[in-house]
C-alpha cells in the first residue's frame, strides 16, 4: 500500500470496522495516526466497551460513539474537527 507523505493540508475522514481480516481497527487506528498524527479520527462501533474506549483514546482517536448514538453528538464533534482544521 503507498502511503501519502504527510501534510498539513490535507484532512481525510475514515471509516471503517474494528474486526478486519486481516488486521485489528485499533491497530490501524495507530498505524494511520503513526503516519498522519493531524488527522482526527473518530471511531464509531457497534462493538464497544469501556475497554474499547479506553484503547481507541489511547490510540489518539479524538471521540469514541457506541452504536446507538446521538447524531447530533457526532454532528458537534465533526463541527470542532473542521473548525480546528482551518
Amino acid at each position: 500500500m503507498h502511503w501519502p507523505r504527510q501534510t498539513r493540508n490535507v484532512h481525510v475522514a475514515c471509516y471503517w470496522y474494528l474486526e478486519l481480516p486481516d488486521m485489528n481497527g485499533l491497530d490501524l487506528l495507530s498505524e494511520l495516526h503513526s503516519r498522519n498524527e493531524l488527522m482526527p479520527i473518530i471511531v464509531m462501533t457497534g462493538h464497544g466497551d469501556e475497554e474499547l474506549e479506553s484503547a481507541a483514546t489511547q490510540r489518539n482517536a479524538v471521540a469514541y460513539f457506541q452504536k446507538p448514538f446521538d447524531r447530533s453528538q457526532l454532528l458537534i464533534v465533526i463541527s470542532r474537527v473542521l473548525a480546528h482544521a482551518n
